[in-house]
């Protein structure tokens, strides 16, 4: 869908701009006229793009939606009708980049369009579990249900990424400090130290020796290295878009990584099980809610795995022998599931398992935040004593020595 800002005229004669997506100028024009305007100008308003994705950050969608779910929610409690609670939201705040989607959302209901149909407009902002959530509860009236359950998981998400941020802000603080200290060494203090050694006619000592090699080694090859590894790291990125099976090998690879590896796969299993638990519990087909809840997942390894369970479901295995196949999930994951398939209380065994993986992602983000900031301060220690003992020891013992002399 296209954005689109227009100048609209009202039954009263005053002049109305505002921001607007439609498919194209004719459905504008429709939209408009529906709710009573009558359309003077209107121009196209996308938001700049990079790589096809919209410039506003993941972080910025996911607090739109939790402020969207905690407004809709209450309002909808009060008894205020979903177009006025809607409009609320919108005029909230005018200026936030999402605030066209809110007013198209407005203007679709009013319009006579189902809440669902209307944020499947949007796929950029409303997923595939989202738009299911809601068409259950057009069935039921209640969208307040759907909508806390929704609003639970995107804080649980922004929580976990804020604490993911918080992790690796300080190794990237010291990742910048080395690289600062190696430029710094190579460039400006090796070269007249160096100098200054050789005039002494003395064998350096094989510190000295090794610290010479490596910033003459980094003065030479430096930016041939820097220059291949993003040419890797790009030939990486455009094999993964042409090559599915290349995509689907990197990705196992990255749950090999230590610590993030682990990591990484805590976190898309927790996105699969909550998801799925979320649309089973609002009695969505087992199937269905299989093939949606692995929307989420990214990693293509894993999402070929999980996508195998419903095919295996079908052929009549159990649900807990299709999990068991898969080899992600660990054997209290499928205990659990198999109680709760025996005992047909499916959905609080999952959200056990859900929370275990709560549990687990916080004390592996705790780990990773204990572990890899002591190890880059010691690699910078290292380094730094390194250019202590090679050079300045040295040079101090020679220059007490040019004092006795």
């Amino acid at each position: 869908m296209t954005l689109f800002r227009y100048k609209a005229l009202t039954k009263t004669g005053y002049v109305k701009t505002g921001l607007l997506y439609a498919h194209n100028r004719h459905e504008l024009r429709r939209i408009l006229e529906k709710v009573g305007l009558f359309p003077i100008s209107f121009n196209d308003w996308s938001i700049p793009s990079i790589f096809g994705k919209h410039l506003t950050s993941a972080r910025k969608k996911r607090l739109f939606l939790i402020e969207m779910c905690f407004h809709l929610t209450h309002m909808l409690r009060a008894d205020v009708g979903l177009d006025k609670a809607l409009w609320e939201v919108f005029q909230h705040d005018k200026s936030s980049p999402f605030a066209p989607t809110c007013h198209s959302l407005y203007v679709d209901i009013c319009s006579g369009i189902l809440f669902s149909q209307a944020c499947a407009k949007h796929p950029q902002l409303f997923d595939q579990v989202w738009v299911n959530l809601l068409k259950i509860s057009e069935e039921t009236g209640r969208y307040e249900t759907a909508l806390t359950q929704l609003s639970q998981h995107l804080k649980w998400v922004e929580n976990v990424v804020q604490q993911l941020i918080a992790a690796v802000r300080y190794p990237i603080y010291l990742l910048i400090l080395l690289s600062g200290l190696i430029i710094f060494l190579t460039h400006y203090l090796s070269p007249p130290l160096m100098q200054f050694l050789s005039m002494l006619n003395q064998t350096p000592s094989g510190t000295t020796q090794a610290l010479i090699f490596g910033t003459v080694f980094l003065q030479e090859w430096g930016y041939n290295l820097l220059f291949s590894l993003m040419g890797a790291l790009l030939f990486i990125v455009t094999a993964k878009k042409m090559d599915p099976k290349f995509h689907r090998k990197i990705d196992q690879l990255k749950l090999k990584v230590p610590l993030i590896g682990p990591l990484t796969k805590n976190i898309h299993l927790y996105r699969f099980l909550y998801g799925f638990n979320l649309l089973f519990l609002n009695k969505i087909n087992i199937l269905k809610c299989f093939s949606l809840a692995s929307l989420p997942v990214t990693n293509l390894f894993l999402q070929e795995q999980l996508n195998k369970i419903p095919l295996w479901i079908e052929t009549g295995i159990p649900i807990a022998r299709a999990f068991e196949k898969t080899q992600l999930f660990s054997s209290f994951d499928l205990r659990m599931i198999q109680l709760g398939e025996n005992t047909g209380a499916l959905s609080e065994a999952l959200e056990v398992s859900c929370e275990r993986y709560q549990q687990i992602i916080q004390n592996q983000l705790n780990k990773s935040l204990k572990s890899v900031g002591p190890l880059l301060t010691l690699l910078v220690g290292a380094i730094l004593g390194w250019v202590v003992v090679a050079f300045f020891i040295p040079l101090y013992e020679n220059l007490l020595n040019l004092e006795v002399s």
